[in-house]
């Protein structure tokens, strides 16, 4: 079983690299991959000889099942079935990998340095292909913001690439305090300078924010710790500084490589973010966000059905899109969800995120009052990306994105797995 699950989890990740033999469509392609893979690992999982079927009840697995269900069912109604049909394919390759993840975690079949070691060799691939572009862009150019986007490396634009970094990050840095090597410690420092000064470049306000909101966590665990827990902080000390010291080094580096006139600067994106009543793109996911709410205020309970906001998007926006534009997405999942499933796919999908922090909250309390404890808590830091994204863009249906999110969930669901060893 070990070795099915090493390959497995090898081949999901790199499925992201493999060519595209000239498809229109990148996405379909990978979900098909993704499909083809998990249906192999599906008939090696009903014929294994196992009494242990516990990992059916994973509150994550059936939470996402449950969506499925729901999802399934709203078909019923749906306007455009083919649609559904597209969509349901794309949410069973998710619940599919989900199952095939907590089978092997369940079993104990592997370690967490081996998941978090292939996490981190994709995160220097996808480092190599972005700066392989940027490179690209100062042989005929001085970078500005105009050339940004073009930092996207191996997926569909800078934002997407941006969260997939810093969903890898902080597990990359927890694996550099699992391997107790100093020389992978400072490989560990390099490659997180270089993810930052990458940040800079692709100048995503998305990823800033979860910047900003990652170093609040580190300073909350501090004052928890301190003064509820009345425990030393040294040990969190230490981690805020292998996160920061590199972002500080790679911002000032970035200051000094990178002319700041224009959009480019830090300090004009990060004021964006607050002051963006002229930004075009806020201004277009909150017209987004108005056209979502406004249907869900008339159809709260069974929505317009699984994968038919894209058409249907298309009336609310009629008298307001530019170009021909389409909105096509809501822009956020879980909205997006609400809108085509109701009030009970909405629930389903919240329940999944809600799950998801509460074993992140548990590593966390863990860490507070047990030095000895891995710095699992680091993990806190990659959901505060992954749900950010959820609410500002629209991973369900980037493949690319949730192959990272799926091996994610099985270096938590592993910590877990630990912690609940810990306690019996």
């Amino acid at each position: 079983m070990g070795l099915f699950a090493k390959i497995y989890f090898i081949v999901l990740p790199f499925i992201l690299y493999v060519p595209n033999w000239t498809v229109i469509d990148l996405r379909a392609s990978q979900w098909l991959y993704i499909s083809i893979l998990n249906s192999v690992f599906l008939v090696y999982i009903l014929l294994k000889k196992t009494a242990n079927y516990s990992y059916i009840k994973n509150p994550i697995f059936l939470s996402f099942l449950s969506l499925f269900i729901i999802s399934l069912i709203s078909v019923i109604w749906a306007d455009n079935k083919v649609e559904s049909i597209v969509k349901l394919t794309d949410l069973f390759a998710i619940l599919s990998s989900l199952l095939i993840i907590f089978f092997f975690v369940k079993h104990k079949v592997l370690n967490i340095k081996y998941i978090l070691s292939i996490i981190a060799v994709t995160l220097v691939i996808d480092l190599i292909g972005s700066y392989y572009q940027y490179f690209s862009v100062l042989r005929f150019s001085d970078f500005n913001f105009e050339y940004s986007n073009s930092l996207r490396g191996f997926y569909g634009n800078k934002n997407m690439t941006s969260i997939v970094f810093m969903i890898k990050l902080p597990m990359i840095i927890m694996l550099g305090e699992l391997i107790n090597k100093k020389f992978f410690k400072i490989l560990v420092l390099s490659i997180s300078f270089l993810t930052f000064y990458m940040i800079f470049l692709q100048s995503s306000r998305a990823a800033f924010l979860g910047i900003f909101l990652s170093i609040i966590f580190f300073f909350t665990m501090m004052i928890v710790r301190k003064y509820y827990y009345k425990n030393n902080i040294k040990k969190n000390l230490s981690m805020l500084l292998k996160y920061s010291l590199p972002l500080i080094v790679a911002f000032l580096f970035f200051k000094i490589t990178v002319s700041q006139v224009g959009e480019i600067s830090v300090e004009n994106r990060v004021s964006s973010i607050i002051n963006n009543s002229e930004d075009a793109s806020s201004s277009e996911r909150f017209r987004f966000y108005a056209a979502g709410l406004e249907y869900i205020a008339s159809n709260p309970i069974f929505g317009c059905g699984i994968g038919n906001w894209r058409i249907l998007s298309i009336k609310y926006d009629s008298e307001k899109m530019f170009s021909y534009v389409v909105p096509y997405f809501a822009h956020n999942d879980l909205l997006e969800i609400f809108i085509e499933t109701g009030i009970f796919g909405f629930l389903s999908y919240l329940l999944f995120f809600i799950f998801i922090f509460k074993i992140n909250l548990l590593n966390t309390f863990k860490s507070l009052t047990n030095d000895e404890f891995p710095p699992y808590y680091l993990l806190i830091i990659s959901f505060i990306f992954l749900f950010l994204d959820t609410n500002l863009n629209f991973p369900l249906n980037r493949p690319d994105v949730h192959i990272s999110i799926l091996m994610y969930l099985a270096v938590l669901e592993m910590s877990n797995q630990k912690l609940l060893d810990v306690k019996n």
